[in-house]
């Protein structure tokens, strides 16, 4: 029956709480003459009602309330009256960087009024004592030291949470590290059994109709072939690995506990004991899972290998050097060419960065300055290891690497080792590399092939160019362009920066000087002198 009223012993709960309060104000209210009578009892119920009541709307609407188009789950609607219903979770996703901002300041304003009416509140309560003049006084000090107590309290409350949050994540790590609950939860996420199969080390669970395992095989021997012929020795004994393969993107993202971040643009991530990726070819995406899985294969490979090398820029360095393809070459280097001439960089606090400060970039990926910060630091590793120990550095310089690899442990005094394996600091290090970048130029353009044309032309294209779309969407559209560093799609920015709409210009120029490896800002005359010089394919 519409509307009906449905109880639970939760509700039954509340509602004692709730008379509880409500009995506990009135007795504070009568015993409000008595002089020992500090009020402290009616502060704490006349609190604790409406936080009670909002507590207990909120968990009525999380069981009975509408469910969210985009993510099925249910929420609480609040005053929002849109057609079909979408949960505030999904519509953080929608949010330009600017909407962002003003739904944080509008929270925040929101708590500081609620904490003020309050605060008014209960000045006046202790103020209209029918105490003395200097009685009511005290009674205000009282309160005062009682309303200290409380943000005393309420601050201690929150450290906890984040502690017990802390301890819940690392436990939850934990627990996906194991193949017994990560298949189940994987299972239950995706809402389906799915299928398995084995591939050497690996057990494979896919919940799309696909089998992976002959594309996981291809993909791990020219991952490993890379790693042996690179390394110059065979690898340690092969232990068990599950690769957990999500058709859904969502599924994917709710798997590793992301959203509202929804995991930036990638489409793949490594676990400790193997990893997982998205199948589902989303409008954004150019990647193909392929590189997902070798890009897995490869750093489960390194860390068996050197299990005790903790120096991110070193071992993000020779994973994308082991996975990349001539083509990926000339593309970073195109990137460093222009980050060089706007010097922009990073310098030595390259090689002291952790991977948690990392991760920080892409906590607001969606911020043009924490986003293009991002991709300098891991494009950036990737140029410098590819500088040292790439197919074109000497075979000198490429022992010492090897040697290094073998010999770095933490980030704390590797400079002395690299100065003793290399015979130069970290500054002449980068300034060789600059010289090394300017002389190898823009490179050579290699044209997509038919899968990545098609994927441009009829998906990622189009939605850069859809100023209706999905802001985030939209924006990964745009990124993706300068990230694959195709020319097919140039044209397309290059318009965008007449009428950008939502899009920040910064990202469209971002974009458009990582394909060409030129910094011509946001100059459309400059950009329409390039494209007409620069071939299409490539």
């Amino acid at each position: 029956m519409p509307g009906r009223f449905r109880f639970h012993l939760i509700d039954f709960a509340f509602l004692v709480g709730i008379v509880g309060l409500v009995g506990g104000l009135i007795r504070a209210l009568r015993e409000q003459g008595a002089r020992d009578s500090s009020g402290a009892g009616a502060i704490i119920c006349l609190i604790g009602l409406p936080v009670l009541l909002a507590i207990w709307s909120s968990s009525r609407n999380l069981r009975l309330g509408p469910l969210c188009s985009e993510c099925g789950r249910r929420f609480v609607p609040g005053d929002q009256k849109r057609d079909p219903p979408v949960c505030r979770r999904c519509q953080w996703k929608h949010f330009t960087p600017a909407q962002a901002r003003k739904e944080t300041h509008r929270n925040l304003t929101r708590l500081a009024l609620m904490g003020g009416i309050v605060g008014f509140g209960i000045a006046v309560f202790a103020w209209n004592s029918p105490d003395g003049e200097g009685e009511a006084a005290q009674r205000l000090l009282r309160v005062f030291l009682i309303v200290v107590g409380m943000i005393a309290t309420a601050f201690a409350v929150l450290v906890a949470v984040y502690v017990l949050l802390y301890l819940l994540i690392n436990a939850r790590i934990k627990f996906l590290g194991s193949d017994r609950f990560g298949l189940a939860a994987a299972r239950k996420i995706a809402r389906t059994d799915g299928e398995r199969s084995q591939v050497g080390p690996f057990t494979i669970w896919y919940s799309g109709t696909e089998d992976p395992s002959d594309l996981l095989r291809k993909e791990s021997e020219t991952a490993l072939a890379r790693i042996r012929a690179f390394i110059g020795e065979p690898g340690p004994e092969e232990k068990p690995r599950q690769l957990l393969v999500f058709h859904r993107r969502d599924d994917f993202v709710d798997y590793i506990k992301a959203q509202p971040s929804d995991f930036y643009l990638f489409d793949g991530a490594a676990a400790p004991q193997g990893g997982l990726i998205s199948t589902e070819m989303v409008p954004w995406r150019l990647g193909e899972p392929a590189d997902e899985i070798r890009f897995i294969v490869t750093h489960l490979d390194v860390i068996a290998r050197f299990p005790k090398l903790e120096v991110p820029w070193v071992t993000n360095g020779l994973n994308g050097l082991i996975t990349a393809t001539p083509r990926d070459s000339d593309v970073l280097n195109r990137k460093m060419l222009v980050s060089i001439e706007r010097r922009s960089e990073l310098g030595v606090e390259l090689f002291s960065m952790t991977p948690r400060s990392l991760s920080q970039f892409y906590r607001r990926w969606y911020e043009y300055t924490d986003f293009a910060r991002g991709e300098q630091v891991i494009a950036q590793t990737r140029s410098v290891v590819e500088y040292l120990a790439g197919p074109a550095a000497p075979e000198e310089r490429r022992d010492h690497f090897r040697q290094l690899l073998h010999e770095a442990r933490k980030i704390r005094n590797q400079e002395a080792l690299f100065r003793r394996l290399f015979g130069m600091d970290f500054e002449g290090l980068l300034r060789d590399w600059r010289g090394s970048v300017r002389s190898r130029g823009t490179g050579v353009r290699v044209p997509p092939s038919q899968a990545v044309e098609d994927a441009l032309r009829s998906r990622v294209i189009p939605l850069a160019a859809d100023a209706s779309a999905r802001f985030r969407d939209r924006l990964r559209a745009v990124r993706n362009l300068g990230r694959h560093g195709y020319v097919l799609g140039s044209e397309t920015l290059i318009d965008l920066l007449d009428d950008p709409g939502e899009i920040p210009r910064e990202e469209i120029v971002w974009s458009l000087e990582c394909i060409s490896g030129e910094p011509h800002g946001g100059d459309r005359r400059a950009w329409r002198e390039w494209r007409d010089r620069v071939p299409t394919a490539g």
